[in-house]
């Protein structure tokens, strides 16, 4: 069974300012060619690769951009038109269905053919970018991107974690996307292969409060009923709680704002933890 996942890595704080501004100019002419592509679907109606191949060369000579980044910003503009497609047709959908107020609130809420008002990214693919492991202590890291000057490539060092460099090791590239936020990020979508498991067993998992998970096997095996109490996590949710009744009463919002998420994201690295534990104890069981 193959699957895919994103990977975000965040470019390294001590890439040169030269090279940030080239980045910024690159993913600025994307944006640009993205826009055109769908200004043209909007103006001749045709959404298909074939269809604007004949528009190419117009928009390559307004962006100086290369073939590889033309291509792209296509592909990228077909994949928001058939968003929006497939958001009108729900639409008209439901607008055959309604009558009265609601026909009216609907006819106001009519999906806007996509239009680009800040930067987007840009799926990229090898013939654009590239992924390279040097046998570097500093820089474990690296990806060549091309720049709008021809045979002329970027070399932008990332800041990759342990976790991250594993996950790459394990998959097979397919393609990234370079995001700006606070500052740039590459997301690397990458495919894994997992064998299939035969199932053994069947396990019913109930979720509690006092109880976090209770879990029960079908069959005659060892340990078949599994109770994980989690009192550590208990107390750890009542320290959060009483933190921001604290908080609250001293009318003290900065803090609260801090540590607003805290609570959210302790319980969800609990789960997660919890959840890796069952798959461990499943014995190749169907829940």
């Amino acid at each position: 069974m193959n699957y895919k996942r994103t990977i975000k890595i965040p470019v390294h704080y001590n890439v040169t300012k030269s090279k940030l501004n080239k980045l910024d100019k690159l993913t600025a002419r994307l944006t640009s060619g993205t826009q055109l592509f769908l200004n043209i679907i909007e103006e001749t109606d045709c959404c298909t690769r074939f269809n604007l191949v004949a528009y190419e060369q117009e928009i390559k000579n307004k962006t100086k951009l290369s073939s590889g980044y033309i291509q792209q910003c296509k592909d990228k503009a077909i994949w928001m038109y058939k968003g929006y497609k497939k958001l009108h047709k729900n639409w008209e959908k439901k607008l055959s269905k309604s009558k009265g107020i609601y026909y009216q609130k609907l006819l106001q809420r009519e999906p806007s053919f996509p239009k680009v008002n800040k930067k987007i990214s840009v799926r990229l693919d090898y013939r654009t970018l590239k992924i390279k492991f040097p046998n570097l202590s500093f820089f474990p890291l690296w990806f060549d991107i091309s720049s709008l000057k021809k045979f002329n490539k970027i070399m932008i060092p990332l800041n990759p974690s342990y976790y991250h460099l594993l996950r790459l090791q394990q998959g097979r590239i397919i393609d990234c996307e370079l995001i700006k936020k606070d500052k740039y990020y590459l997301h690397i979508t990458c495919e894994y292969y997992t064998p299939l498991q035969p199932i053994r067993n069947i396990r019913s998992i109930d979720l509690g409060i006092n109880r976090s998970v209770t879990t029960v096997l079908y069959t005659s095996v060892n340990n078949q009923i599994n109770i994980l109490k989690e009192c550590e996590k208990k107390h750890r949710l009542e320290q959060f709680d009483n933190l921001i009744a604290i908080l609250q009463n001293l009318k003290k919002w900065n803090k609260l704002k801090r540590i607003r998420k805290k609570r959210a994201n302790f319980i969800e690295d609990q789960e997660r933890k919890l959840a890796n534990y069952i798959a461990t104890i499943s014995q190749n069981s169907i829940f």
